[in-house]
């Protein structure tokens, strides 16, 4: 290349170094103090790098022969849009009982009636999830896919129906006086074959009852609806998930497995899934299966009850069961982060007995019912004046004409009636006997007189209309009061029985940890802190305001939206997406700023030789290979000190493991005599068998058994105590002090090698800049990697799936035999064999191996992923370092033409997107225009054309930078179009 067309080149303007910009870009928007505008921020940085990247791609694709990293970069863009597509997915379950108002709750949030809520409501035990729909269709903007069971799932669940009538048929016959269980089964056969008799259906085969109903058209298919307006999608919906009461009508609901809502409703615009979680309802394993998955995998869980049973019923306390709170324990997630309690029916209040129960306890309230009370009495004072003053006017009126009759011959007896004595009746019968002796002087007098009453009585209606007025506003803002003092009862009560249900459950585990010997409260620091989130909610008060119910009157006690909670609910439910939508946008902004500052470095050089001697080279080599063996050596003793430390966090584990499985046998005897106590017909008893221990009764008084969790528990309870202590607090801490001390190893690792080079090379070494701005974005990337590895929720979840695996493997010859059971007597027998079955089994000594299993497993991909982490970012700058340096500099080929033309247009790319990320970050908005530098991506190198105009720089600002830039990109683009002829005549 000619020397000045070299210099020339080498004029062009450069990226801005690391710290003029990354960084600074970096450091403000983490110094935004607010999420939402700090999250909103990062992604419009996100959306801009995404462009930048898109646009790179043909540029990239054309000239992949020209640099061998454009490969690499490549493959770099196609994950980083994956990763942006996927998008953020937070999953929020919405559990309750029936009646509880939880599909009325949904589609408010949602503002649409989509989720049936009608009491004909059959099938509770149907999970629906509730996402947005991306899609643009008009005719499609309410979507949903609703999956039914397969047909193995079918039948095997037919054979148990058969079985719950069949072991009734011993008793009685189909009728009144069946079982339970058996009517359950009957009529549930009865709405799948409606007309066709339950004894026939017994005897038929599944082929026979193919004939009778053909049900290849829904048995492992997914059934898409698709409609325009929300009305039509909820009858559609409807139809499928819900019971109409139509006798002869054949039903869907029994084999739906879940249903996939999607809909344009702003709440779940930025990620958030609603999952409508069943109920106590109709028990099918395919469905309890879906449903378990969907809770292992939910961000947070709310708590929906009726405002009067949220109390009485203590939710807060007795949550969901004790399994469900040892799950939650031993996961991390029973706490405020994860639960929140929404209570329902605010709208439905006795307000006589909320004023009886809190009149002088409540303050607001008192002040609102002693202000009504003096506003009444100065009402009955104004109304007695009023009244006054009207029988006053009455009297002036008749002595006016008494007055006006004196002209004539008027009897003296008129004037000499008896009558009540009042000042009114004083003054009028004054002015009668004044008015004997001069009637016409005295009609004038009397007359001022009546206009000054008139006068009287027009203050006094318009002062009784005020406090008529005034008295109906208190009524109603006694209503509003209240609700609100009901509100704040419930929500102080719910943080009260939700933090002593967390204390008496944290007792109870370290108890049977202790072996019973634990004694004091377990009330620590952050039960007291836990500031639970509690909603008060009306969904009819807040539809009626919205007007989506004709028939509805306004709510006289909710004058507003904010007075129902709902829209302070949709705005928590929009903040439970923000920290994962916030970190999302931080791991791409790395991500594309690894990018950025890889292709700065590439576009920068202007030749692949590093202008070292052979000796300088060889020197420098060994020193980084150096240098780069002992930051090894300081990561694996990091490392071993780590694996020492959750060595003993294990081996703690482990015995308290082998403390509750030499106690298994004698606490599984326990739970044995528990469920024998129960008071369960024989039905029940083989009901919950041919379902292998785990059942829903039907009925008023639902119950739920499960023998699979209750003797998994035998194990699990003790081991939740150490688990919280250990796993959920102390193996965390080991790991962010082997995080802290990793990412400062890195730090000085990246500062050892910056030496070295310099040591070298000359202070500022030019290759080595585009190196070294990777270091702080590969210690981010560090960051979040090393503190993903601290989660171990789901380490939580595979030892509780497996213990209850094997409990349903070791419950299965005892289920198994108790369906043949017959005859006098079979409740005792069955209970009896349920003793000798446990006493006899061996699952805890499987249990304790399996997990014994699982603990070294996971022990093993702890210590890989900490070390393989730990050496990651290092790792990157040693590779640079040392491609850069693996030749001698006289076997580094120049670059050819080509490559300088691609490096040009990468440079270009680049400060157009610096300038459009600093757009964004002063101005907080994306303008895609601000990215658009010039159309020379896409064009032909030997064109005349040299499109060097910047698109970018449409705002004006660093006008004489960029004429600069523009001159120098001329000049470059006349050189480019020399040195390719020169090369193609050679």
């Amino acid at each position: 290349m000619p020397p000045a067309a070299l210099a020339r080149l080498r004029g062009t303007k450069a990226f801005a170094t690391e710290n003029e910009f990354f960084q600074k870009l970096l450091s403000d928007l983490e110094a935004e103090p607010d999420p939402l505008v700090r999250t909103t921020k990062k992604e419009a940085i996100v959306e801009l790098g995404l462009i930048f990247v898109n646009r790179l791609i043909p540029l990239l694709k054309d000239n992949a022969s020209a640099l061998p990293k454009c490969v690499e970069w490549l493959q770099k863009i196609a994950s980083i849009e994956a990763q942006a597509r996927e998008g953020p997915r937070v999953f929020i379950g919405v559990v309750g009982s029936t009646g509880s108002g939880k599909s009325s709750l949904i589609n408010a949030l949602l503002d649409k009636s989509v989720v049936p809520s009608n009491c004909m409501r059959a099938c509770t035990s149907v999970v629906v999830e509730i996402s947005f729909n991306e899609s643009t269709n008009s005719e499609e903007k309410y979507a949903a896919d609703v999956h039914y069971i397969t047909p193995q799932e079918w039948a095997l669940e037919f054979e148990t129906l058969k079985r719950d009538i069949m072991d009734d048929l011993e008793d009685d016959a189909l009728g009144d006086d069946q079982s339970t269980e058996a009517k359950t089964a009957s009529d549930k056969l009865k709405v799948i074959y409606p007309g066709v008799d339950v004894k026939k259906i017994l005897d038929m085969t599944m082929e026979q009852l193919g004939r009778v109903r053909d049900l290849s058209t829904i048995l492992g298919q997914t059934v898409m609806i698709r409609e325009s307006t929300a009305k039509s999608f909820s009858q559609k919906i409807n139809d499928i998930i819900s019971s109409t009461g139509e006798e002869d009508q054949a039903a869907c609901w029994p084999f739906v497995q879940v249903v996939k809502v999607r809909l344009k409703a702003p709440i779940l615009q930025n990620g958030l899934v609603l999952v409508d979680l069943p109920g106590q309802g109709d028990y099918n394993e395919a469905r309890a299966r879906v449903s378990e998955s969907y809770i292992r995998k939910l961000s947070h869980i709310w708590v929906v009850a009726k405002i009067d049973r949220a109390v009485d019923e203590s939710v807060a306390r007795n949550l969901l069961g004790s399994n469900f709170k040892r799950q939650l324990l031993m996961e991390n997630k029973y706490n405020n982060n994860f639960l929140t309690f929404i209570a329902t029916h605010t709208d439905n209040v006795d307000y006589s007995n909320v004023i009886q129960e809190q009149q002088g306890k409540d303050q607001l309230l008192t002040d609102v019912l002693n202000e009504q009370k003096q506003q009444k009495l100065a009402l009955g004072d104004c109304t007695k004046q009023r009244r006054a003053l009207q029988n006053g006017l009455k009297k002036v009126n008749a002595d006016i004409k008494s007055i006006k009759g004196l002209q004539g011959d008027v009897p003296s007896q008129t004037l000499h009636r008896k009558r009540k004595r009042n000042d009114m009746a004083e003054a009028t019968e004054s002015i009668n006997e004044s008015s004997l002796h001069n009637p016409s002087s005295r009609l004038k007098t009397i007359q001022e007189q009546k206009k000054s009453m008139l006068e009287e009585k027009r203050t006094a209606v318009k002062r009784e209309g005020e406090l008529k007025a005034n008295v109906e506003t208190l009524r109603i803002k006694v209503m509003m009061e209240c609700i609100s003092t009901r509100n704040r009862i419930v929500q102080n009560r719910l943080q009260h029985d939700f933090e002593s249900g967390l204390t008496e459950y944290k007792q109870k585990v370290s108890q049977s940890r202790d072996g019973g010997n634990s004694k004091v409260p377990v009330v620590t620091k952050d039960i007291r802190q836990c500031n639970l989130r509690t909603f008060c909610v009306s969904s009819t008060a807040y539809e009626s305001l919205q007007k989506k119910k004709a028939w509805s009157k306004k709510p006289e006690a909710f004058p507003t939206l904010d007075s129902t909670q709902i829209p302070q609910l949709q705005n928590f439910a929009k903040q439970c997406t923000l920290a994962r939508k916030e970190r999302d946008a931080s791991n791409l902004i790395t991500q594309l700023g690894l990018m950025y500052v890889d292709i700065k470095a590439s576009a920068e050089s202007k030749n692949e030789t590093h202008g070292l001697s052979e000796d300088q080279r060889v020197e420098l080599q060994s020193l980084l290979i150096q240098k780069f063996k002992m930051h090894e050596q300081a990561i694996q003793q990091l490392q071993n000190d780590t694996k020492s430390e959750l060595h003993l966090c294990s081996n703690e584990l482990l015995s308290t493991l082998a403390r509750a499985v030499s106690g298994a046998p004698g606490m599984a005897a326990k739970r044995c005599e528990r469920i024998k106590s129960q008071k369960l017909r024989p039905q029940t008893w083989k009901a919950i068998c041919a379902r292998n221990g785990v059942y829903m009764t039907s009925g008023k008084n639902q119950q739920r058994h499960n023998w699979q969790e209750q003797f998994a528990s035998v194990i699990l309870v003790p081991l939740t105590a150490a688990w919280d202590d250990i796993v959920n607090k102390l193996i965390p801490k080991v790991l962010q002090q082997h995080e802290t001390n990793v990412l400062k190893e890195f730090s000085t690792y990246a500062d050892d090698i910056k030496n070295t080079v310099e040591l070298i090379c000359d202070p500022g070494y030019k290759p080595l800049q585009g190196i070294l701005e990777q270091v702080s974005l590969l210690k981010d990337e560090a960051n979040t990697q090393l503190s993903d590895i601290r989660k171990l929720g789901k380490f939580a979840q595979e030892i509780s799936i497996e213990t209850t695996r094997l409990a349903a493997i070791s419950l299965k010859p005892y289920t198994s035999k108790m369906g043949k059971e017959r005859g006098k007597g079979v409740g005792n027998r069955m209970k009896d064999l349920l003793s000798d079955h446990i006493e006899k089994t061996s699952m805890y000594v499987n249990m304790d191996q399996n997990i014994r299993n699982i603990f070294e497993k996971k022990k093993h991909e702890l210590s890989h992923k900490l070390l393989e982490t730990s050496m990651k970012a290092s790792s990157k700058l040693h590779e640079d370092l040392e491609a850069m340096f693996k030749a001698p500099a006289s076997q580094v080929s120049r670059l050819d033409p080509s490559t300088l033309v691609l490096k040009a247009k990468l440079l270009k790319e680049g400060h157009a997107i610096e300038k459009a990320w600093m757009n964004a970050r002063e101005k907080n908005e994306v303008v895609h225009t601000s990215i658009e530098p010039n159309s020379e991506g896409s064009e032909d190198p030997d064109s005349d054309d040299d499109g060097a105009s910047d698109g970018g720089d449409d705002d004006g600002s660093d006008g004489g930078d960029d004429d600069e830039d523009e001159q120098k990109f001329k000049e470059l683009g006349i050189i480019m179009q020399q040195l390719s002829k020169q090369t193609n005549s050679s």
